[in-house]
């Protein structure tokens, strides 16, 4: 998979856990910024699949080194990705010359609210909270 490619970074095996963490990051940011806008469901669930892979060996990371350690890196990376899918949003939605006041919904594993506004890809999962009334969409699993 995506993070068999960072085992060998420049030729050399990542000397550490925490290089590996980075090393990984570095490949799935660069993996997510290059994924074209109208990528198929398949590579986003590859994707998402390889950052909870990540997500995994970064709980390890925390027993071993502190819980402390391993949060940090993780709302690093947490703000990094948001930057991204928003960026991605932007321009999805500018691509597909959405109406006025629409925004485009970039779904993850992760539920996440579907904003009243927001227009969503076909094949994704749903749930509605019937207490609320708020929508929730995710990739289907």
């Amino acid at each position: 998979g995506a993070l068999n490619r960072v085992r060998h970074r420049d030729g050399h095996v990542c000397g550490s856990l925490e290089e590996y963490l980075h090393a990984a990051v570095d490949d799935l940011t660069d993996w997510e910024r290059n994924m074209p806008l109208d990528a198929p469901q398949s590579t986003k669930k590859k994707l998402e699949g390889s950052w909870q892979h990540w997500h995994q060996i970064l709980f390890e990371y925390g027993h071993i080194f502190g819980a402390e350690n391993a949060e940090k890196l993780r709302d690093r990376v947490r703000t990094r990705r948001r930057e991204l899918l928003e960026d991605r949003k932007r321009q999805r939605g500018e691509t597909l010359r959405l109406p006025e006041g629409k925004v485009w919904f970039e779904a993850t594993r992760e539920w996440q609210e579907v904003p009243p506004n927001g227009i969503c890809a076909a094949g994704l999962e749903y749930r509605l909270d019937m207490q609320t009334g708020r929508n929730f969409a995710r990739l289907a699993m």
